[in-house]
């Protein structure tokens, strides 16, 4: 046992290696890693391994045919496994960035996989490549049954849409504004303001009008430096109903969590208010405009995660009341969690829209400490789920203020510093 374990580590070793991307000053004589290699860590190895398997071969896995046939190989074993693990979507995001057009077809037929990360990870990958053969399966995932229970299909048919750029695009979008509510429906319209350079905010009937004057061979033009794949934060936009404000973050998500830091830190003072008051103060507010429509929990997180009840709850008066008692009896104390706390959040709901994260400083607690690991991690958990990280820091700077915006900007959230 102990001798197998050793030659798959010996074997690891290797692929990583030789994986290695070749400099521009490297010896003539670099050699890429044996395809093969990666079906042995996948079947012997630890999913740790396997992650770093992946991460090393994109160097060379678009220059050779057998990669993609290794891969192809390695995502049918493993898509069979529930739950499907993060390699696994990995293999399914690199394959589908082969540049092989014998292989497109197969690329395309991930999108109709029963597993729906399968289908999420693949999804993101072909639409960014705006393959017109995936155009129509893209399509065809609004008639899936799962498409009107999950969150995260319906963010992945807006985003993919948005990326062709043409009146069908601009259709679509107007469709799924006009049908769902909340950070979908915000989603959608921030993607219409992109893509056409109309400012008509979340007035839907306006854009049905607008829309109805534009001819048959209508063009999008979207604004100058803009793309409607931009996650660049949105100037204000205007809205039917009153939209609730954490931080003056706007509050369009139906179904949210507020993830707030009472570290030690929290009980430091300005102008004789300390950083947990200030956030006692915001919440309440908050929780006075948001709709009895809206679902929503508080989470608190120091050196461990505070959760208040276990899951969201009705924006009524007495939840409300509840919330607040929740907070306001929040004593800042110990280290910072931070990773654990991100975790919690969004293994809250599967239909989780959006998170609203406020901390004051780095994390030190927890398992991963390191901020850019953290934000990976995080990262790659929420790729299928799709949940906005809005950041929120509180007197953040250097590295502390750089980890909020870049865990926001690549977790469809903007990010806000205060003071």
């Amino acid at each position: 046992m102990r001798r197998s374990l050793n030659l798959l580590g010996l074997m690891l070793a290797m692929l990583v290696s030789l994986a290695i991307s070749p400099r521009s000053d490297a010896q003539p004589n670099t050699k890429a890693p044996k395809p093969g290699l990666l079906k042995v860590v996948f079947q012997k190895g630890s999913e740790e391994q396997r992650l770093a398997a992946l991460s090393e071969i994109e160097s060379y896995y678009r220059s050779s045919p057998e990669w993609a046939e290794v891969l192809a190989s390695v995502i049918a074993a493993n898509s069979r496994k529930a739950p499907i693990a993060l390699s696994t979507l990995n293999a399914v995001r690199l394959f589908e960035r082969v540049d092989e057009p014998r292989l497109r077809s197969r690329q395309v037929e991930f999108l109709a996989s029963p597993h729906l990360p399968i289908v999420v990870a693949a999804a993101e990958e072909l639409a960014q490549r705006k393959f017109p053969e995936a155009r129509e399966s893209l399509q065809q995932i609004r008639e899936r049954r799962e498409f009107s229970q999950s969150y995260a299909l319906r963010h992945l048919v807006t985003t993919s849409v948005a990326v062709y750029q043409d009146r069908r695009a601009v259709k679509d979008l107007i469709d799924i504004a006009s049908q769902y509510d909340g950070q979908l429906r915000y989603l959608a319209v921030t993607k219409l303001e992109q893509l056409t350079s109309q400012n008509f905010g979340g007035f839907i009937d306006k854009w049905v009008e607008w829309f109805q004057l534009q001819p048959d061979d209508y063009i999008p033009s979207p604004a100058p430096g803009r793309s409607p794949n931009s996650n660049e934060a949105p100037k204000p936009i205007a809205w039917p109903t009153p939209v609730p404000k954490f931080f003056e973050t706007p509050v369009f998500a139906k179904r949210v969590v507020f993830l707030l830091d009472s570290s030690g830190s929290m009980q430091s003072t300005v102008d004789d208010e300390t950083r947990m008051d200030q956030v006692r103060s915001e919440f309440n507010r908050m929780l006075r405009e948001m709709p009895s429509s809206s679902f929503f929990n508080v989470l608190a997180f120091n050196d461990r995660v505070i959760p208040r009840g276990s899951g969201l709850t009705e924006a009524d008066a007495v939840n409300k009341a509840d919330a607040a008692r929740f907070v306001e009896q929040l004593t800042p104390e110990h280290k910072t969690a931070t990773y654990e706390a991100l975790i919690a959040a969004l293994t809250h709901d599967p239909n989780l829209e959006a998170i609203y994260f406020l901390t004051d400083g780095k994390p030190t607690a927890g398992t991963i400490q390191v901020q850019p690991v953290i934000v990976s991690r995080i990262t790659s958990l929420n790729a299928t789920s799709r949940i906005a990280i809005n950041s929120i820091g509180i007197d953040t700077t250097g590295e502390d203020l750089d980890f909020i915006k870049q865990l926001a900007d690549q977790n469809f959230g903007t990010s806000r510093v205060i003071r």
